[in-house]
């Protein structure tokens, strides 16, 4: 049997679409149950006491940045496992520093850097992949519509 490859979907504003007082979404079904078909949700917010908590709580992976919300803070401290003890910390850390989370492996907050990816393409510099050029968009538009034709003229 092949494995199955991983999807991760990042979810920006995460609290709009995962709010415990609105109906059920495609996002709260995908943090609930589409883990055992491979598919995951990154949840981006910077309000996660927004967030349904039986939803919060099948967010394994958590990258915790600086937040100045009282309510927010506590609700990660006390939704989070290892933790409990980190609201100060939570409010203390600078631009690009987080605690990573991640259940089950990490039993513990781990302080990380995260870099400004344009910033960061900037230091990488260019990579060639030695990929093939792809073609100008109006030739594959030509080329769907000439496929789109055949297919019509053969269902006739």
């Amino acid at each position: 049997m092949q494995k199955l490859p991983t999807l991760l979907m990042t979810l920006e504003e995460a609290h709009e679409f995962l709010d415990p007082n609105k109906p059920r979404t495609i996002f709260s079904d995908i943090a609930l149950t589409y883990r055992k078909y491979r598919v995951g949700l990154n949840a981006v917010t910077p309000r996660p006491s927004r967030i349904n908590f039986d939803v919060f709580a099948e967010l394994w992976t958590k990258v915790i940045m600086k937040t100045e919300l009282r309510k927010d803070r506590a609700y990660l401290t006390e939704n989070t496992p290892y933790l409990e003890y980190s609201d100060t910390e939570i409010k203390m850390l600078d631009v690009g520093e987080a605690l990573l989370i991640s259940e089950p492996k990490i039993r513990f907050a781990v302080p990380i850097k995260v870099a400004h990816y344009p910033e960061y393409l900037e230091t990488r510099g260019k990579a060639d992949y030695g990929l093939q050029e792809s073609g100008k968009l109006s030739d594959l538009d030509k080329r769907l519509k000439q496929l789109s034709a055949q297919k019509s003229v053969s269902l006739q």
